[in-house]
């Protein structure tokens, strides 16, 4: 008889989206220059919105009107970006290599999304992209009380979808990312590629391809 299948190594696996699945960059930064146009400002380059992201839409347009337009201007102009974004959301936001057929070989596994994107534009937006039919479970901002890095989202995910802390694995690119998964108290896989701010803070593990999450997450490295 065969060997018995090695049970995989976590039972949960709660994904980061932007900078960890997708590559948003591209329809983040055109909304957020499109909103500044509206308000008679000139855009910010791609790698100066980059580190912008992250903490949600609020919080990144905060940063892109900072200095640039009284305070009581930030409705207006968030207002315009979520217009922008919403319309233009997938037009040149990609998958990274391997997410699809990785989160595929995962099917035994739990798979849920934790991301500061407001709730529905994230589930359309993985809608869009093909990663709905293989994830369990879409978190984003008003679904839970708090945006990472409260643990609130990691909380209910385990709490939906079974997991404990022990046996959940979060992976993500940012420091963020580092903070929500201690304040959660779960292990995290710190990606290689992704939005990077300097050197990569401190993580139990590290993947460089998205093969290398698959690999650990089944318990085979």
């Amino acid at each position: 008889m065969p060997p018995a299948a090695r049970p995989p190594r976590f039972r949960l696996v709660v994904f980061d989206l932007d900078g960890t699945l997708i590559d948003s960059r591209p329809d983040i930064a055109a909304a957020v220059n499109l909103a500044l146009a509206d308000h008679g400002l000139p855009p910010w380059a791609d790698e100066e919105i980059e580190p912008m992201i992250g903490e949600g839409a609020r919080n990144l347009i905060e940063r892109a009107i900072a200095g640039r337009l009284p305070e009581g201007r930030l409705e207006a102009v968030l207002a315009a970006y979520n217009g922008h974004y919403g319309r233009h959301r997938s037009e040149r936001t990609r998958v990274y290599p391997g997410v699809l057929d990785g989160l595929a070989r995962l099917s035994g596994v739990a798979r849920a999304i934790a991301t500061n994107k407001p709730a529905g534009l994230a589930r359309a937006i993985a809608a869009d992209l093909g990663l709905s039919p293989l994830i369990d479970l879409v978190l984003g901002d008003g679904d839970v009380g708090e945006r990472k890095p409260d643990p609130a989202m990691l909380d209910r995910a385990m709490t939906r979808l079974g997991g404990h802390r022990e046996s959940t694995l979060y992976v993500g690119d940012s420091p963020i990312d580092v903070e929500t998964a201690r304040r959660a108290q779960v292990p995290l896989c710190l990606v290689g590629w992704g939005y990077k701010r300097g050197e990569d803070p401190p993580a139990a593990y590290h993947a460089e391809r998205f093969d290398d999450v698959v690999e650990l997450v089944l318990g085979r490295v």
